[in-house]
């Protein structure tokens, strides 16, 4: 979360576009994104295309951030799996606890 804050320092006038929906799930949201602003040092336009890897707690507050290349979709949609099942698994765990 630090990163995010740190990015609005550095821009003004951000937005972001999702571009595409790669996965979903309860607790999980695989995104590609392109941010948008204008840089505060330069003036220059800045724009950068990443997929974006959010977890999200039963409470419904994001617990993990993870950024992919966007080239790198095969690799996100991995993690996306490896933890969307290692979440469920323990949930399940959780529930059969007594």
């Amino acid at each position: 979360m630090d990163t995010i804050r740190a990015l609005a320092d550095l821009v003004e006038d951000s937005s972001a576009t999702w571009d595409d929906v790669l996965a979903l799930a309860p607790n999980a949201l695989l995104t590609r994104r392109t941010p948008s602003g204008i840089d505060r040092a330069t003036g220059g336009a800045l724009e950068r295309v990443f997929c974006s890897l959010v977890l999200l707690g039963d409470d419904g507050l994001v617990t993990r951030l993870e950024r992919f290349e966007p080239d790198c979709a095969a690799e996100a949609l991995a993690r996306f799996d490896e933890l969307t099942q290692a979440a469920l698994s323990a949930k399940a765990h959780r529930l059969a606890q007594p």
